[in-house]
């Protein structure tokens, strides 16, 4: 349990510094436990995403983000299964934040004239801004579950990375994606070939769904993915066979990209609450830990360690 408690010790990871503090320990540790682990940079901002195993090797990479989120002048709300509603909602959330720059843009029109258009939209490109990559939210559980699921598959492995698995933890996914853009660039057979499954927000609720890309399908594994996903205890898993759906993931650089989360079932259908706030404070113990170990479970199946894969 080493590696989980850096999630304790390391609770924000937003700056420079706090990242770099972490991917010290936490390379330490898996170092100690036998494993190679290596930094990879990325793009200008100089993304740097750990990277575990051989990723031009494996049939899938599983990938979380490991920086922290920023912020939010206005709550997250995500209705996964639901694109119109999602849509809806993040056009709101823009809506919400063009009022301070309209109250701003009234109360200044009558002594700046045509230049208080000029300051509107400035103000507005910087909550924009400030919103998406400002201060740091302290309160992450949910959104750190991801991660929090693949240290918990890389105890288990114990040194030891299946064959046909890699694990990568990616920088900057709050900027853009760069992390897995970079990582998506340097390795153009992952990008197009293999399957990359995002493990997103996955601590709260126990509808648990994935939303695939178009290539992912046709990829080695997928169908034994299916099969592993269906049998995670506590979880009602559903496949969402539209691409995009969950798009605030870092699958989007990846053909054959994948993501996962977990939902709860709310008055106007299936939604994730709490992102990026101060209320994100909880996440099921027992419901992260029976995905790793369906995960892990599932790279040694595809890397040859059980029977009854259909496709490996």
């Amino acid at each position: 349990m080493a590696m989980q408690a850096l999630l304790e010790r390391f609770s924000v990871r937003k700056s420079e510094t706090e990242k770099a503090a972490f991917r010290d320990a936490l390379m330490e540790e898996m170092e100690s436990m036998g494993y190679e682990p290596r930094i990879e940079e990325s793009g200008i901002l100089k993304a740097k995403n750990l990277v575990v195993g051989d990723p031009d090797k494996a049939v899938i990479v599983f990938c979380a983000r490991y920086d922290t989120p920023a912020r939010r002048f206005v709550p997250s709300v995500l209705f996964p299964a639901n694109p119109v509603l999602d849509f809806l909602m993040q056009i709101l959330n823009m809506i919400l934040l063009l009022v301070p720059s309209l109250v701003l843009y009234v109360l200044l029109w009558q002594i700046l004239g045509h230049t208080a258009v000029l300051l509107f939209f400035l103000v507005y490109l910087a909550l924009l801004m400030l919103d998406a990559v400002g201060f740091p939210n302290r309160s992450n559980r949910n959104q750190s579950s991801g991660l929090q699921v693949l240290l918990r598959m890389l105890e288990s492995w114990n040194g030891q990375v299946p064959e046909k698995a890699a694990v990568v933890l990616l920088d900057r996914g709050e900027v853009f994606h760069l992390g897995a853009r970079g990582f998506a660039k340097a390795h153009p057979e992952v990008q197009f070939t293999k399957l990359v499954l995002d493990v997103s927000s996955v601590g709260l609720g126990n509808h648990l769904l994935l939303s695939p890309r178009k290539g992912a399908a046709k990829c080695t594994g997928y169908r034994t993915l299916m099969r592993y996903l269906e049998h995670v205890e506590g979880c009602d898993f559903r496949a969402l066979h539209a691409p995009g759906l969950l798009g605030v993931g870092d699958d989007r650089p990846f053909f054959c990209g994948m993501q996962l989360m977990a939902c709860e079932k709310g008055p106007l259908g299936l939604w994730i609450r709490h992102l990026h706030t101060p209320k994100d404070t909880e996440a099921d113990e027992q419901q992260i830990h029976a995905i790793a170990r369906a995960l892990c479970a599932l790279a040694h199946c595809l890397s040859g360690g059980k029977a009854g894969s259909e496709d490996a």
